[in-house]
């Protein structure tokens, strides 16, 4: 289907941004021993520098590190005064579980949160008396407190999707069942998000829609999990990263460089925040917000460089 919009890769070129500078949220994942804890509170200390919306912090598959995410947040609140959205997830547990972690994080002062079914794992417990679906956990959740609420979107179709309108439809029913704004998984290609945003407004879903954007910290990585997901990964994305594994300055700069036109474009069809997945690495996303002019934006310090746990993508 056309855009109305009629992207293309030089789009923004010809039309002004209608925000000049954008906002953006964060994404960190928790810690996993003390190494990864230094890396993680060194790329935090870095991205508060971009004072964002809120930084989310996730959970494991099929929400097995849930005690993670609460011991992470704990992390964040003394580095930054931004607003900390945990990720609740409902496989495996309990109505009365997923109603004990939420008015944990409310007594917490924790007022956002990233409702998910949570991925199925295979080695989880079923509950009989438990929330099934992301839709079902977003009306619990809303029963319990005045919170924020964040779901998730997919522009090129969730895996378990029979089609984008099914999705599509889906993701009008959790907004109607209280979702105050969408997220949505990350992409490549510009034009499958206008796409999809066209759907999602004619859908009348009004609430904000953030799309999701991953800096590629290691191409072969990203690609790999991008074809799990179902992403589709442009081919001359291909031919800018052959052989670059051994020249990390200049992938840098080629990621670097992909990312900001990537959200040049989505700018200059009105698109004013971006939900940058950081893998707790700081380095590429504060040089893509630099590039886009988000103010207070400083080098990374040493440490995040070196502790670093696990390469991101």
């Amino acid at each position: 289907m056309p855009s109305k919009w009629t992207a293309n890769t030089t789009a923004y070129l010809d039309r002004a941004p209608k925000t000049e500078v954008p906002s953006v949220s964060i994404e960190l994942f928790p810690p996993s021993n003390e190494l990864a804890k230094k890396g993680f509170t060194s790329a935090l200390e870095n991205l508060s520098l971009l004072k964002p919306e809120f930084v989310s912090v996730t959970c494991g598959a099929g929400g097995s590190q849930n005690s993670a995410t609460r011991e992470a947040i704990s992390l964040v609140k003394p580095i930054t005064d931004r607003a900390p959205a945990p990720h609740v997830t409902c496989i495996n547990k309990s109505k009365n579980q997923v109603h004990a972690e939420v008015k944990q994080y409310l007594h917490d002062g924790v007022n956002q949160l990233v409702a998910l079914r949570g991925d199925i794992s295979g080695t989880g417990v079923a509950c009989d008396d438990s929330y099934d679906s992301a839709l079902g956990l977003v009306r619990g959740i809303r029963s319990l407190g005045d919170f924020t609420i964040s779901v998730a979107a997919y522009p090129e179709g969730h895996p378990e999707a029979n089609s984008i309108d099914e999705e599509i439809a889906y993701l009008k029913k959790k907004v109607d069942a209280g979702a105050n704004q969408i997220i949505t998984q990350f992409f490549f290609d510009t034009e499958v998000f206008v796409q999809f945003i066209e759907r999602v407004r004619d859908a009348g879903i009004d609430v904000p829609v953030i799309p999701g954007i991953l800096p590629i910290n290691h191409f072969e990585r990203a690609v790999s999990f991008s074809r799990k997901c179902g992403i589709k990964i442009p081919h001359w994305y291909q031919v800018m990263y052959k052989d670059l594994e051994e020249n990390p300055a200049l992938h840098n700069a080629i990621s670097t460089s992909i990312a900001v036109e990537q959200c040049r474009q989505l700018m200059a069809f009105g698109v004013k925040q971006f939900h940058f997945y950081t893998l707790n690495q700081s380095a590429l996303t504060l040089s893509v917000c630099k590039e886009l002019g988000v103010l207070g934006v400083a080098q990374p310090n040493t440490a995040d460089r070196i502790v670093g746990q696990v390469s991101g993508f």
